[in-house]
């Protein structure tokens, strides 16, 4: 790859952190509203980043092209695409309102509003849900296109993968060849007594796995928790 994908994982990262602002903003409208917006641009950008980062992988083109498919056709991702472009092109926020309500537990929170459909300004109909709500299917929807990503091109994107034997095998090279494209030099690891396994342990335990790991245990395991409650 040309780009290093931690501009992907730095982009998931910065909406991770909006949503949670927003889930935090409370009775503060000015910052709900600063917050949402911040979050859509910053969702949008992931799927930016993702193309930009691997659009020279072998497959990817026709693997994504399914998957902007789906996106396109979802209709809370269709309601969220014409949220970003109308607060970035026209000014308009769709954060409209809000109210304060007593949840399930009996806590009170406050519950944020998107804007009603608007012809006019090619705003479809919002999901049936309030905002944050939508926010995080949204949020989900996107982060699952990136894990898939990251599963179908393991190889390509994480180093603790690329950096294994069976992948220099498949590309007839060795242990040195990992080596030198590493460190700039063969022979790093060797030492007397240490095994070719454990030479590329140690080289895979040099270099950085996937940042988003949390991020996909926290988020896409909770959807799928939240989908299996009757």
């Amino acid at each position: 790859m040309a780009r290093s994908f931690s501009l992907v994982e730095a982009k998931v990262a910065e909406a991770d952190f909006f949503l949670g602002q927003l889930d935090q903003a409370g009775t503060d409208f000015f910052a709900a509203r600063c917050y949402f917006s911040a979050f859509v641009a910053s969702v949008r950008s992931v799927t930016y980043a993702l193309q930009a980062v691997m659009s020279d992988e072998p497959g990817f083109a026709e693997w994504y092209a399914q998957e902007q498919f789906e996106l396109v056709n979802d209709p809370v991702c269709r309601y969220f695409h014409h949220a970003r472009r109308l607060d970035h092109h026209v000014g308009l926020n769709s954060l409209s309102g809000g109210a304060v309500a007593q949840d399930e537990l009996g806590k009170m929170r406050v519950i944020y509003d998107l804007s009603h459909e608007l012809p006019s300004e090619g705003l479809p109909k919002p999901p049936d849900v309030d905002a944050l709500s939508a926010c995080h299917t949204y949020f989900n929807t996107v982060l699952k296109v990136v894990f898939d990503c990251c599963s179908e091109f393991s190889v390509a994107i994480d180093q603790k993968v690329w950096f294994t034997k069976e992948n220099f095998d498949e590309m007839r090279l060795t242990i040195s060849d990992a080596e030198e494209e590493l460190y700039g030099v063969s022979g790093w690891t060797a030492a007397p007594g240490v095994t070719e396994d454990r030479r590329w342990q140690l080289i895979r335990d040099s270099v950085w796995g996937s940042g988003l790991q949390s991020l996909f245990e926290r988020h896409l395991a909770a959807a799928r928790s939240s989908r299996r409650r009757p």
